[in-house]
């Protein structure tokens, strides 16, 4: 496996781990205790979105053009900054606008590294081959997020089952001390070890005119592309606009309308990101049968009618198990979206199409703000059902590009599937871009002859290709009995 593969791997569940001790529920509880409003925790979670969006398109555009690696070294600087500032202020004045800053700092860091590792990633698996490892990171990253509530457990059995500040202000400060080790993965990912032509995004030849020119192929390509894009990155806009409302408050909703103690609702967050886990190994093995798109409009319709289910519930029997099939179900596929995003995209701008992500999450923190104010006048259930709305919008916005993106396929079959392409070019399998059949006319290529063939140029090259499609043959006959094998 390629070492940008496995060091991103380990990376990943370590951020987790960092952030869910020190930004997730302990951040949300020690604002709440410290200021009594859940208005400012809304605030705060909103610097962080705004300082990562203003670092993460700078971030994208540098990395691009300069490598990804020099800055995601950058990035790291930053967050050793940014945690160091925030293991300050919890345990000595702990002042809101210290707080506050120090998020906008690990909010710098998170943007500015997050497009970077997001491509390199990207380029260095093979196109097509992508929603496996993405489910397995996606699977690993959610999993670290149940480190931080089983420290918190550990932290409120032995000094006391309630809501305190200072054991919240430990729990956050060994979150920070940690950040050392998702650091080191993350100096280990290099330019050097990223793949060439077969990591580059997947052109559709299936509804091309077999006599288009190369410019009219090219333009049909593009706009297919980009069309898959930014269906993928509005949907997911609208989406965590929704999910901001409520997301950062539910802790608070465990604790405040579900009266259940620190240890309880620690619990329950532990349980989300490992069910998450399992849910998307299973979505992955499910997408490779209904495909990527369809799986994820399936399980986020189901989410939104749990979340629905949840505004007219009230004992905690019920709404626990209700909330985390939710969870499992709303976030098991964003390995899969994110697949799809960097097959279909070129890897000069990667990156920056990854950048989009920070638009999210500048969205998901401004929603915040919102969901906090609507609290504050409605209370915790209201902001579910506007929640469910705009999923069901991201959902419906998302289908659209289902009738263009082709189920995933496995090497051998995609081998096959190159040996046909080179005697058929109206095939519908998906190519890398590097695979995309010459133009040509009455079957014989302009790259080998720069004018319409004469009668003596069919004769030489029918030889020729009686002579290749024997050896084709041959090959993918080859293929079939080790398919077959298989």
């Amino acid at each position: 496996m390629n070492r940008n593969v496995i060091n991103t791997l380990c990376f990943s569940p370590c951020l987790t781990v960092v952030t869910s001790l020190c930004t997730a529920a302990p951040m949300a509880a020690f604002i709440l205790l410290r200021t009594g409003s859940n208005f400012k925790v809304g605030l705060a979670v909103g610097a962080q979105g705004v300082a990562n969006l203003c670092a993460a398109f700078p971030a994208a555009t540098l990395a691009d053009r300069f490598g990804r690696s020099t800055i995601i070294r950058f990035a790291v600087l930053i967050g050793f900054y940014g945690f160091g500032m925030l293991v300050y202020v919890v345990n000595t004045n702990r002042n809101f606008i210290g707080l506050a800053i120090s998020l906008a700092v690990i909010g710098c860091f998170m943007g500015a590294h997050s497009s970077s590792v997001e491509a390199m990633f990207g380029d260095s698996i093979p196109s097509g081959q992508r929603s496996k490892l993405y489910a397995r990171r996606a699977s690993l990253r959610v999993a670290g997020n149940a480190v931080g509530p089983l420290t918190s457990c550990v932290v409120f059995f032995f000094f006391g089952d309630h809501w305190r500040m200072s054991e919240l202000s430990y729990v956050m400060t060994a979150g920070s001390f940690l950040f050392i080790i998702p650091a080191l993965f993350a100096l280990s990912l290099t330019d050097s070890q990223t793949l060439g032509d077969e990591s580059d995004y997947i052109a559709e030849v299936d509804s091309i005119r077999q006599d288009a020119s190369s410019n009219e192929k090219t333009k049909i390509i593009s706009s297919r592309i980009r069309r898959i894009a930014a269906t993928i990155v509005t949907a997911d806009l609208i989406s965590m606009l929704g999910s901001g409302m409520t997301i950062k408050f539910i802790p608070l909703f465990l604790w405040r309308d579900c009266h259940l103690s620190p240890i309880a609702v620690n619990a329950v967050y532990a349980c989300g990101p490992l069910g998450i886990a399992c849910a998307a190994i299973i979505a992955q093995r499910a997408s490779t049968k209904f495909g990527r798109i369809e799986t994820t409009i399936i399980t986020k319709f189901l989410g939104i009618c749990f979340l629905i289910a949840m505004v007219y519930l009230r004992s905690p029997i019920f709404i626990i198990p209700v909330y985390l099939c939710r969870t499992w179900l709303m976030n098991c596929c964003s390995g899969l979206t994110r697949s799809v995003l960097n097959d279909y995209v070129p890897k000069s701008e990667r990156a920056r199409w990854n950048s989009f992500e920070s638009i999210n999450n500048l969205s998901w923190s401004g929603s915040a703000v919102l969901g906090g104010a609507i609290i504050e006048r409605h209370g915790y259930r209201a902001t579910f059902l506007v929640t469910a709305a705009f999923q069901l919008i991201s959902a419906a916005i998302l289908a659209t590009a289902a009738p263009l993106v082709h189920r995933e396929v496995s090497p051998l079959i995609r081998s096959a599937a190159l040996l046909a392409n080179d005697n058929d070019t109206t095939t519908t399998t998906p190519l890398p871009m590097h695979h995309i059949p010459s133009t040509s006319i009455d079957g014989y290529s302009l790259l080998e002859y720069d004018h319409p063939p004469d009668d003596d140029d069919r004769r030489s090259l029918n030889q020729k290709r009686d002579h290749d499609d024997a050896e084709q043959e041959s090959a993918g006959n080859v293929v079939q009995q080790e398919a077959a094998k298989i």
